[in-house]
């Protein structure tokens, strides 16, 4: 009991109190703001990513770092982590963007992934002010602004306020605040500064103050770049408001028709230089991962998380409505493209349906524009007396239950494998499950295929499971089912879902899986297991037994022979057809050393699955 009213009472309301609190501080000393960001955002940030185990098994974490091993073992395209011989069909942009400084930098993808969070944070937050500046210089004016584009509007986005919500029957989507992506390993962040750039420049070209528009068409055409490659789910959105935007000048002024013409260029330029990267990473995925008109059910569920999002707006120009759109008129240009930007990203939330409800990510992108309109609202009650602890407690309601998923990261999270970064890898900290992983990783073929019931190979070891599988639970206090943290997704899910294989495929491949890992003790496939062989064209297949049942069963198999032995486990080759056998490698007791293990290692460290 104690330690749930910490994590979704004490903590964050203390954090959310302490945030308020000091913005209310540096708003009375008129402090840079520059010291905004960083007592604000990059303190906070770091805190967050300093947590190793937040920063490696935190979320998709390691689904992430998969992708960039991949990538560094291969080079060119990569495979699918979890089934051999798929091409991954996912955004990958970044993941090789950091195989590529991995061999220059010799840190590990998830110190390189929390460097990346914080900068585009920072930049994004840079990229607001610039927006918000074009409407006001005075200082509560850009950090509201600042502030309320990063947090959204949305008060039920976690704790309390969220589990009232669920209690009337709302099915919140909580995942909408911008900042949320910026604290774990994932591309969001590098999508998210870039729909921010896109939408500068699109200020800087409406503006009218003085000759913008080569810097907005520059801001413009390198968001769009950035985005479509990084992160295509903030390049959707931006597209729509650039070409709408666009197509708003050309209905204007000769000067604006000129402009219009130019942004359009640039639109259809940017389009082109990252349609094949697109159509590469979607070509082939199966219907189940296919983005479709959203139905009535989900349209509802969209309107109810729309008016969550517009409940604070509403008191803001109840009460501040003149005085608002007074504010607002003073560039009325600006306005209305953040107005526009706004409603793009909130049609498509709404239009849209998509695998695992990731439509979500276009309600983040218009809530950098409609964040910024909030900002202003906010600004005009803090300047009147009346109503200035209004313009505190509506951050600090919506900071609340942002900051429940938050301090339950950093409060309690357990992480079933306990792993280590130790230069460009991951190691595990236990020292015969890392002896596993390091033979997995020096002695075998990098084009190596392993059936194995954790998702732990792709990340430690640096190879290619034959197909995902967890037969056990490995996070019982977080997950529900067939999870393995640092993934935080079924595997189903992110096989037919997210990446979008072959379903039957698919199908065949987890029936194996189940039959090798089978606690029952049935009978081992053998005709499955042998075709599976044969089927990877001569690249090796290993199976890894993490218990003597296991080992047992597929050791009475003729084409199955014994690779390699220790504590953590049993590692067996199955030979195709006209292999012949090698020379196993089993672990003697006396080459049980430590090889290299970080000192804060623990040798009696065990993991739970």
């Amino acid at each position: 009991m104690t330690d749930l009213l910490m994590t979704r009472l004490v903590l964050p309301m203390g954090g959310a109190v302490v945030l308020v609190a000091l913005t209310w501080v540096l708003l009375r000393r008129n402090a840079p703001l520059w010291v905004f960001l960083a007592v604000l955002l990059a303190v906070p940030l770091a805190l967050v990513q300093l947590r190793a185990s937040v920063r490696i098994t935190g979320w998709h974490n390691l689904m992430h770092c998969s992708f960039v091993y991949q990538i560094e073992r291969g080079g060119g395209v990569p495979e699918n982590p979890l089934m051999a011989g798929e091409p991954l069909r996912y955004y990958y942009g970044q993941h090789w963007l950091l195989a590529q400084l991995m061999r220059v930098v010799p840190l590990a993808p998830t110190v390189l992934f929390a460097l990346f969070n914080l900068l585009a944070a920072l930049l994004t937050a840079v990229a607001l002010d610039r927006v918000a500046v074009r409407l006001g210089r005075a200082k509560p004016f850009r950090v509201f602004a600042v502030m309320m584009g990063l947090i959204g509007t949305l008060v039920p986005s976690g704790g309390l306020t969220l589990k009232l919500a669920q209690t009337v029957g709302i099915q919140v989507e909580n995942r909408a605040p911008p900042v949320h992506k910026f604290f774990t390993a994932n591309n969001n962040p590098v999508g998210i500064a870039a729909a921010a750039f896109v939408l500068l420049g699109l200020v800087k070209l409406v503006d009218g103050r003085g000759d913008q528009s080569r810097g907005g068409y520059a801001l413009v055409g390198f968001g769009l770049l950035a985005a479509g490659l990084l992160y295509p789910m903030a390049w959707v959105p931006c597209v729509a408001a650039t070409g709408l935007v666009g197509l708003a000048r050309l209905a204007a002024g000769p000067d604006d028709r000129r402009r219009g013409a130019i942004l359009l260029a640039v639109l259809v330029a940017c389009a082109a230089a990252v349609y094949p990267y697109l159509r590469a990473i979607t070509a082939g995925k199966s219907g189940s991962s296919e983005f479709a008109p959203a139905g009535p059910a989900e349209l509802l569920r969209g309107v109810e998380n729309l008016v969550l999002v517009l409940a604070w707006p509403v008191v803001i120009w109840a009460v501040a409505g003149p005085a608002l759109g007074e504010f607002l008129a003073r560039n009325r240009p600006v306005a209305r493209v953040l107005a526009l930007w706004s409603v793009v990203g909130a049609a498509l939330f709404l239009a849209v349906a998509a695998p695992e409800r990731i439509q979500y990510k276009f309600l983040i992108t218009g809530l950098l524009g409609f964040g910024i309109l909030l900002g202003a609202g906010l600004a005009v009650l803090y300047e009147s007396p009346r109503w200035r602890l209004l313009a505190f407690l509506i951050p600090l309601s919506i900071l609340f239950g942002l900051l429940r998923d938050l301090t339950d990261m950093l409060y309690d999270w357990r992480p079933s494998e306990p792993i280590a970064e130790v230069g460009t890898q991951l190691r595990h900290r236990d020292p015969d499950q890392d002896r596993l992983y390091r033979w997995i990783d020096e002695q075998t073929p990098p084009e190596a295929v392993y059936l194995d019931d954790t998702l732990m190979v792709p990340v430690l070891g640096r190879r290619t499971l034959y197909i995902g599988y967890t037969s056990t639970n490995n996070d019982l206090d977080f997950f529900d089912t067939h999870h393995h943290d640092g993934w935080g997704v079924w595997v189903h899910t992110y096989l037919t879902g997210v990446t979008g294989v072959n379903a039957s495929e698919e199908k065949s491949r987890s029936a194996l899986a189940r039959n090798v890992f089978a606690e029952t003790g049935a009978p081992i496939d053998a005709a499955g297991l042998s075709r599976a062989a044969e089927q990877l064209g001569g690249r090796p297949l290993y199976v890894i037994a993490r218990d003597l049942r296991t080992a047992d069963r597929l050791q009475s198999l003729p084409f199955v022979e014994l690779a390699f032995r220790n504590p953590a486990a049993i590692v067996l080759r199955v030979k195709p057809g006209d292999g012949s056998r090698a020379a196993p490698t089993a672990e003697a007791p006396s080459r049980r050393h430590h090889d290299g293990l970080p000192t804060a290692i623990d040798s009696s460290s065990r993991p739970r699955s």
